[in-house]
């Protein structure tokens, strides 16, 4: 260890030099406090931000799915679907919101099913292709915060046939005129009601 060495006239006053340790003393040790107390904080708030998985829900009988609260730090968010059947013709459908609004316009891009049959631009939500009662569709859709100091988000999913050997892909974006804070899973018609055993979740970090 080393050491410091102060020589000072004898018989000095050693009443300052002690004052003015203690004082260095104290600072030091408020500035080693206020450290630890501004690590603890960002390691609260790490915590408060880390991935986070939902609560599945069952669209049993519902037109729709609706996932809110999401956090204004997410910038990536995964909605994931199994046995999305329904019992009409009208295709599957996600739309992004803020407010707890799901936005109806402003969709960019295009979808196909996967033999290329079947294809469609985007205008009022993120559309699969299938347009059969049988279809039973797994798979997710993920949204990517484009930019951070925008409301764009683009998005990209893929859908599987668990009834055949056909499946849907597409990608786009939307631009939101606030934050994103809900996702919804519907469809087209958005009157078709899903089969008893669909249900979906979401993901984001």
């Amino acid at each position: 260890m080393d050491f410091i060495r102060f020589f000072l006239p004898k018989n000095s006053d050693f009443g300052p030099f002690v004052r003015s340790a203690n004082a260095l003393a104290s600072r030091i040790q408020g500035s080693v406090a206020d450290g630890i107390t501004g690590l603890e904080t960002r390691v609260e708030d790490l915590e408060d931000e880390a991935p986070a998985i939902g609560t599945p829900i069952s669209l049993s009988g519902q037109t729709s799915g609706d996932f809110t609260g999401i956090p204004s730090w997410a910038t990536y968010i995964v909605v994931s679907l199994i046995a999305g059947s329904t019992n009409g013709v009208s295709v599957v459908r996600l739309r992004a919101g803020t407010g707890g609004v799901a936005a109806t316009t402003g969709y960019l891009g295009s979808s196909e099913t996967t033999s290329g049959a079947t294809t469609g631009t985007f205008t009022a939500g993120f559309d699969g292709q299938r347009t059969s009662a049988a279809a039973v569709r797994h798979g997710v859709f993920e949204l990517t915060k484009q930019n951070a100091s925008t409301r764009v988000w683009t998005c990209r999913f893929a859908l599987g046939g668990a009834d055949a050997g056909t499946g849907e892909s597409g990608a786009g974006s939307v631009t939101l005129s606030g934050a994103l804070d809900m996702v919804r899973i519907t469809t087209a018609n958005g009157t078709d009601l899903y089969d008893a055993s669909a249900e979906a979740n979401i993901w984001y970090a």
